[in-house]
């Protein structure tokens, strides 16, 4: 069975195909960083609101004791956790932002060539590897 497999290997031509590239400077980038830094700013608006709604204030009993306070607050934890949630999302939009924008601009530089032409060591390219 091996032997069949092998000649079956040794009939079929090899081809070095390159994975499907797309390119870096697709114009929808600056669209999708824009878009989610707009949606990080409306998180982050969504989180401050969210926790102010988590202090509850409480008005506690009178005592003769002028150390204990009359007023206290206490938070709410679904409200604590909405706050969190929404900040954590909107971090990872800006950070997902950053990256489409330095990948749209990177592409952008490239020159008209094909990929990996200003990248030293690259196969088919002129300047050697090392130093």
């Amino acid at each position: 069975m091996d032997a069949d497999l092998e000649q079956l290997q040794d009939d079929q031509p090899v081809v070095d195909q390159p994975p499907a590239a797309r390119p870096l400077n697709r114009p929808v980038r600056w669209l999708v960083a824009a878009v989610e830094v707009v949606a990080a700013v409306a998180l982050v608006a969504l989180a401050i609101w969210a926790w102010r709604r988590a202090s509850i204030p409480m008005r506690l009993p009178e005592s003769d004791n002028p150390a204990i306070p009359s007023f206290t607050s206490r938070l709410s934890g679904p409200w604590v956790a909405a706050a969190v949630v929404a900040a954590t999302v909107a971090g990872g939009l800006l950070l997902d932002a950053l990256r489409e924008a330095v990948l749209a601009a990177r592409g952008r530089r490239r020159g008209a060539g094909t990929p990996g032409d200003d990248v030293p060591g690259v196969p088919g390219d002129d300047v050697p590897f090392g130093p």
